[in-house]
């Protein structure tokens, strides 16, 4: 950088130079201004050396496969083409830059991060929610579609039994009758395709046992007659008196279930 003296020699003829009285004066504000273009010439050398930090560091970043555990020897190999690369004029001040960035990789998530991460957990909050509220929806559907199938289920059980005690009555008259027999006799009735696939066999035995141990309790109960009395008379007598007291066993069974 130029001297007071070097300077003077050169423009000491310059009217600008001689519009200065004093020599000191001249010389005061030459050193005034050396001053502030070096603290010119520090600072944009500072902001340089910052704008060529800041681009390594972003070189850096690109790296996706960087860990705090990578080696600065096979990380260089891989940007020592790039211009930011070559852009630091000291290869000691390439790995300490290098060093420096690794070590706050895992220390301290970068603000994009934390946003994404953010942003993950919230949709995920907002999907479990949703998931929720579908299965909640399920299930009270599902409740609701069992309680109606129960229903249906119940009212075919009710209709099929009352079916195959009507056939009884219909069918079954003789108290001495064997279920193998009775069976030959209902097989030929069309109602008793929908009675078998409804009904349990346990509880059509159970039904048919009933209904035979009314037939006999009407017979024992029906008053002797003279041999002179009418068969059939008697056979329609019990076929009556049975009727009445299955059709009375049904009422008093549909009022338990409307009751429950």
């Amino acid at each position: 950088m130029s001297s007071f003296g070097d300077f003077s020699t050169k423009y000491q003829k310059d009217e600008r130079f001689k519009a200065i009285d004093k020599a000191r004066d001249r010389e005061s504000m030459f050193q005034d201004f050396l001053s502030e273009l070096r603290k010119r010439e520090k600072d944009e050398k500072h902001r340089e050396k910052e704008k060529t930090r800041t681009d390594f560091m972003n070189l850096l970043k690109e790296q996706k496969s960087l860990t705090k555990h990578s080696h600065w020897s096979d990380v260089k190999r891989k940007i020592h083409s790039d211009p930011r690369y070559k852009a630091v004029d000291s290869s000691s001040r390439r790995e300490d830059w290098f060093r420096e960035y690794v070590k706050k990789l895992d220390e301290t998530p970068s603000r994009e991060d934390s946003g994404a991460r953010k942003e993950r957990e919230k949709r995920e909050r907002q999907e479990a929610s949703l998931r929720e509220r579908e299965k909640e929806v399920k299930e009270a559907l599902s409740s609701s579609m069992r309680e109606r199938e129960k229903e249906r289920d119940q009212q075919l059980h009710n209709e099929q039994e009352t079916n195959f005690r009507t056939m009884l009555l219909d069918l079954v008259r003789d108290p001495n009758m064997t279920w193998k027999e009775a069976k030959k006799a209902l097989r030929k009735d069309s109602r008793w395709e929908f009675v078998g696939d409804v009904l349990p066999r346990s509880e059509r035995d159970e039904i048919f046992k009933e209904h035979m141990a009314s037939l006999a309790k009407k017979m024992r109960d029906f008053p002797q007659k003279s041999s002179s009395d009418s068969g059939v008379g008697y056979m329609s007598f019990l076929f009556l008196s049975h009727s009445l007291f299955i059709i009375t066993s049904m009422l008093s069974r549909s009022k338990s279930n409307a009751t429950s």
